[in-house]
């Protein structure tokens, strides 16, 4: 299990947390190329998270970057897509692929999806999304989403219940992400920072402080 390092404080933001993922567009500008793997010029992200964490919004960042976005692909077709994007590393030099629970077991489709591109020679660089439970709520109240995994239960049951089915992703992300006091500027400009960060034997956790 990976370890955590010390959160680093932020300023205030002055957007708070709402919004992160209604896929408002952020002006990213070009993406550093030291975000590309060295030797083959190419670049892969996985973006996974709690549902409201601002998956959306990181998406749509990585988009404006250049990245090729693959967002909700069943579980099934994880492992085509790792053989497409290691077949022709130019054509797919950039790509991000957000992956949750609406794939199925997302563990497992996470393990799979990583096993397969590892085994192809690429190691992705995985972030985590999430946010305080009261800040989640409130984000789904003002956006009138479903929770992906409401059924019978509540709200704060749906995203307790996510927590736990996507601690094991989480344990095993480069960064993980507390967005409950992000604005998308500072979405844009705490992801675009740690873009093709080495990678290093423990995990980093950013939480912005208020």
């Amino acid at each position: 299990m990976a370890t955590s390092r010390q959160p680093e404080e932020a300023r205030p933001a002055d957007d708070v947390g709402r919004g992160l993922d209604a896929g408002r567009a952020v002006d990213a500008g070009q993406g550093p190329e030291s975000a590309l793997a060295p030797g083959t010029g190419q670049h892969v992200v996985v973006v996974s998270g709690l549902s409201g964490g601002g998956k959306t919004a990181a998406a749509k960042l990585f988009e404006d970057l250049g990245y090729a976005v693959v967002d909700n692909l069943p579980s099934e077709l994880l492992p085509d897509l790792a053989e497409l994007v290691s077949s022709d590393r130019e054509r797919f030099s950039r790509v991000a692929i957000v992956l949750d629970v609406r794939s199925g077991d997302a563990p497992l489709a996470f393990a799979a999806m990583r096993g397969a591109l590892e085994g192809r020679g690429i190691r992705p660089q995985v972030f985590f999304l999430e946010a305080r439970d009261e800040v989640l709520i409130r984000r789904f109240s003002e956006t009138r989403h479903r929770h992906p995994l409401a059924d019978q239960r509540g709200i704060a049951s749906s995203i307790a219940e996510e927590r736990r089915l996507l601690d094991p992703v989480r344990d095993e992300a480069d960064v993980v992400l507390d967005t409950s006091d992000l604005s998308l500027r500072e979405l844009r400009e705490t992801i675009f920072g740690h873009l093709g960060d080495p990678t290093e034997a423990e995990q980093l956790v950013i939480q912005l402080i208020s």
